[in-house]
């Protein structure tokens, strides 16, 4: 699991690189049109905007988030202290939950979204907990 969770890390973190590149060449489109709005007084019209793009560029830094705390449990995986199917089942949570997370918060799926990051928090309470019960006090790679 400690390599799958760090490949998964590292090719999430490059997809959503391309994301953030993609949102990237959209600002310029974004800023034209914000200042369109702004001229109008439209405020409505304003903040509508503003939220969609400031909820792009969130699940974007979020997903870059996911991301890095699979690569990090990934290597402390030596320090945590439980068998290897809980070690399994912590790693295909936080598989699941940072794809459903990252996925679905970028389109705007809420139920999802929210099931993802339970995902994710149950799997850290599980590593938190097998670090916590280790008597290992170096990592071993």
């Amino acid at each position: 699991m400690q390599k799958k969770l760090i490949a998964f890390g590292l090719i999430w973190l490059l997809l959503f690189c391309v994301v953030g590149f993609v949102i990237g060449i959209q600002h310029a489109d974004y800023t034209e049109e914000i200042e369109e709005i702004a001229a109008e007084n439209n405020l409505e019209e304003y903040w509508a905007s503003w939220s969609d793009w400031k909820a792009q560029a969130v699940s974007h830094a979020h997903a870059l988030c996911f991301a890095t705390i699979a690569i990090l449990l990934g290597l402390i995986i030596p320090l945590i202290n439980f068998g290897e199917s809980t070690i399994n089942v912590m790693g295909w949570l936080l598989i699941i939950g940072v794809i459903l997370a990252s996925v679905f918060e970028l389109y705007k799926v809420l139920p999802l979204m929210v099931i993802g990051h339970l995902l994710i928090m149950i799997a850290l309470v599980i590593a938190i907990i097998g670090a916590f019960k280790s008597e290992e006090t170096s990592v071993r790679l």
